[in-house]
Order: C-alpha cells, then sequence, then structure tokens
C-alpha cells in the first residue's frame, strides 16, 4: 500500500510557508500517511498531524515576537536582521541563548495530546543531544505519553539562538544540526511519496537516499524573511506563497515566481510569438551570428534555470515556447515589483507589466549618460550597468535594442548588456509586449 509523506524543514518564523501549502493540499484533496519535520516543521507536522489546520491558520496569522521570545524585544523598536541576529547573539552570551519558557507556551498552545494520539497519522521528529550531538530521530510510537510538548521543544531549540532543552538530565538542541529536512527518515518509515517544504535556512542537508520513491519538493522562489522575525503580517505573507507554490507544484495553476491561471497564456504566447519572430529577423539582418549567438545563450540559461527549478514538479514539465514566455513575463515582473500573492490570468499580468513599465519611465533620469558610446572601457561600462537600479536597467537595455534595430549601437553594446541576462530578457520581453495588440487576441 503507498504511503504518501510531509516532510517538514526547519526555518523559524518562515513556517507560516507551510501552513500555505497545507492549505493547497487540503483543496486538491491530496491526503498524507506521515509527517516527518524539524524544529518547526515539528512543530506544524503536529498540527498537521492533528488535522487542525484552522488552529494552524489562527496561530500564524496572529503570531508575534512575544509569543516566541517573552520580553526579550520589548522597547526595542522595529528590529531589522541583523539588529535581530546582534539581540539573540547577546543573548546567548550572556544567558547561553534565549529563555525558552514563552516558546514553551507557544508550543503548548498548539498541542491537542487527545486529537494526536488518536490520528491515525503516523509522526516523528528530529533533535540532536547537546554537547555530543548525537542525533535523535523520535517517531511517534516512541514518543511517551505527557512528553510530546517536551520533545518537540527540544527539536525547535534553536541554539544558540534558544537555550537547550533539558529532558531527563540530557540537554537537547535544535535537529537542524542533523537532519534540516529529515526525507531520508520518511523513507525509513516506509514512505514511497514524498512532498517535502522547505524554508532554506541554516542547517544540515542530507543527500537523499535513492531508490524508487516520488519526492515533490516545494520551496520558495521569493525570500521569506528573517527566521527570527515573527509577526502576523510576514506570516500572512507566507503563507499565500506557499499555497500558490504548492498549486504550481501540482499543476493546478501555471507559473513559476508568479502564479498564472491554468492555460491562460495560449492565445497571448502565439502572438508574443510572431512579434518574437519580426524581433529576430530585424536583428539577424545586422549581425546575424553575434545576434544568434547571443540568443542561444541567453536560452540556454533561462532553459538551466527552468530545468533547476521544475526538477521535483509533481509532474514533469517541458521547456515549450509558452513556458519561456511566462518565464519572460515574470523576469520582468520581478525585477518592476509586482505583487507574488495574487493568481493572475495572464493577459491581466501582461497589461500590469506595461502599466508599471509606464511608471518607472515617469522617472527622471539622465539616459544620455548610460550611452555606450560613453565609455571606452567595456568593463567600466557592465560596471557602472551594474550600479543601476534593476527597472531602470531594463528600461535602458529596452531603449538600445531599438537603437540597435535602427541601425545604431555596436557588437560590444550588445554583448555587454546580454551579460546582464534576466533584465535583458525581461528588456526583450518588454520591446515585445509593446508591440501585441490585446484587442486583437482578446476577438
Amino acid at each position: 500500500m503507498s504511503k504518501t509523506a510531509v516532510v517538514l524543514a526547519g526555518g523559524g518564523s518562515r513556517g507560516a510557508y507551510q501552513i500555505g501549502v497545507w492549505k493547497a493540499l487540503r483543496e486538491l484533496g491530496i491526503e498524507y500517511q506521515l509527517v516527518t519535520g524539524t524544529s518547526v516543521g515539528a512543530l506544524n507536522g503536529v498540527l498537521m498531524v492533528q488535522g487542525d489546520f484552522e488552529k494552524a491558520l489562527q496561530i500564524w496569522e496572529n503570531l508575534s515576537s512575544q509569543d516566541v521570545v517573552g520580553d526579550m524585544l520589548e522597547g526595542k523598536g522595529e528590529l531589522d536582521d541583523r539588529q535581530l541576529t546582534r539581540v539573540f547573539a547577546h543573548e546567548a552570551l550572556a544567558k547561553g541563548g534565549a529563555d525558552i519558557s514563552a516558546l514553551e507556551k507557544f508550543v503548548n498552545s498548539m498541542l491537542d495530546e487527545p486529537l494526536f494520539w488518536k490520528s491515525p497519522v503516523d509522526f516523528a521528529l528530529v533533535t540532536v543531544e547537546y554537547p555530543s550531538m548525537k542525533p535523535l530521530e523520535l517517531e511517534k510510537k516512541d514518543i511517551p505519553q505527557g512528553m510530546l510538548g517536551e520533545y518537540l521543544l527540544a527539536s525547535a531549540a534553536c541554539f544558540p539562538a534558544f537555550q537547550a532543552k533539558e529532558i531527563d538530565g540530557k540537554k537537547y538542541i535544535d535537529g537542524g544540526y542533523h537532519d534540516n529536512m529529515p526525507i531520508n527518515l520518511a523513507l525509513k518509515m516506509g514512505a514511497d511519496q514524498i512532498i517535502a517544504i522547505d524554508l532554506e535556512s541554516v542547517g544540515v542537508s542530507r543527500r537523499i537516499k535513492k531508490g524508487d520513491q516520488k519526492i515533490v519538493l516545494i520551496r520558495s522562489l521569493w525570500p521569506l524573511g528573517s527566521f527570527l522575525k515573527f509577526e502576523g503580517q510576514l506570516a500572512r505573507r507566507n503563507i499565500q506563497l506557499g499555497y500558490l507554490d504548492a498549486c504550481k507544484a501540482f499543476n493546478k495553476v501555471d507559473g513559476q515566481m508568479y502564479a498564472f491561471v491554468k492555460d491562460s497564456a495560449f492565445f497571448y504566447t502565439a502572438a508574443l510569438h510572431e512579434a518574437m519572430e519580426e524581433l529576430a529577423q530585424q536583428a539577424e539582418q545586422r549581425e546575424p551570428k553575434i545576434v544568434s549567438a547571443v540568443q542561444n545563450v541567453v536560452l540556454h540559461r533561462m532553459l538551466r534555470e527552468f530545468r533547476k527549478r521544475s526538477r521535483y514538479m509533481s509532474t514533469p514539465h517541458s521547456f515549450t515556447l509558452s513556458r519561456q514566455m511566462m518565464m519572460a513575463a515574470e523576469y520582468l515582473g520581478e525585477i518592476l515589483g509586482v505583487d507574488p500573492q495574487k493568481e493572475y490570468l495572464f493577459g491581466d499580468f501582461l497589461q500590469l507589466l506595461l502599466q508599471k513599465s509606464e511608471q518607472c519611465r515617469e522617472k527622471t533620469v539622465d539616459t544620455e549618460a548610460f550611452h555606450p558610446e560613453h565609455f571606452t572601457d567595456l568593463q567600466r561600462m557592465a560596471e557602472e550597468l551594474q550600479k543601476l537600479d534593476r527597472s531602470f536597467l531594463v528600461l535602458l537595455i529596452r531603449q538600445r535594442i531599438e537603437h540597435f534595430l535602427q541601425g545604431g549601437g555596436s557588437l560590444a553594446e550588445l554583448v555587454v548588456v546580454s551579460a546582464f541576462w534576466r533584465e535583458f530578457v525581461a528588456a526583450v520581453f518588454l520591446y515585445l509586449l509593446e508591440r501585441i495588440s490585446f484587442e486583437d487576441i482578446i476577438e
């Protein structure tokens, strides 16, 4: 009989992302028989075993730093990542880590032990004995009654940020020191299908033991924030990102960085491809070999990135023309600051890109100062371009593309700007986007 496991990585406050994935799994009707987790993944794992989604959502959406670290940050105002790290470092030096009494209260608020033990879903967590650094992979059947909260604290005691957890005379610290995403533990417990939710936080990553198992790996292409920053607003954002990423992983929606309504890019792809063919023909009339070489290099880099992102999808994806265009649109969207928390009709997304690009053009910047003719040293030119705001760089490259097609510019210019390949792809896409007729596509 097939056994599906959900594997939850550690990552502190980023754990809200896993709740978003869980939301999608519920909507998609995907059931699981086992959950393994480390640190915050173990905490979320207990909620998943209990099947208490609404409780999990309420906890994370209303989370504050006080819930986790007590009064340690009181009166310190709004702290950035570096300042937060310094505060925890001070606690580590002065007291051996932040006091875990608030964290203990937080953990206990999650637990419904009768529901946990009654659930048919199996469970395991990872912690590490300190100072021997001996790992402890503790399965549900081996957790003593009444001790679940204690071992969850042991798994989540992110030493030295938090003090070690003492149980029966032994000290334990965060399971991330042994295996931050316990896929191998799930395999050892008989799972043949894995849904792993990575938070890309600090911790040891173990090589997956190869076999016939099917693994779907879900991780964000957007930063999830500091793992030490506990606040409801950030949690709500990460929940939504997790939800959309899971929908992408299981082919409910299209896209990689952004979420597009399924198959809504189809008709726009044809129009964009036609515009691309015209652009290529114009460019090749000037310098066919160089243009072809630049095109091949950029497309190869896009393909390599696409394969890396798509490696662990539930169904393998081909690098089709439609996905190439979606990927180019995503580069432009990310650079222009389009919100990744929404699901877009592809046509609406394209219209938004045009609006955002027009807003960027309204900024008064002297583009003449950055014309390649002003630079005799190509390396200096590249260094100056690197200093620019990315959105302005895209507009500048788009301007130079048009200049090149009209007979201006030089080969050196084309080669230098293509080195900024994501911005180059975004600029080409913007050029194409400005040349298609939305009215004709809709009709």
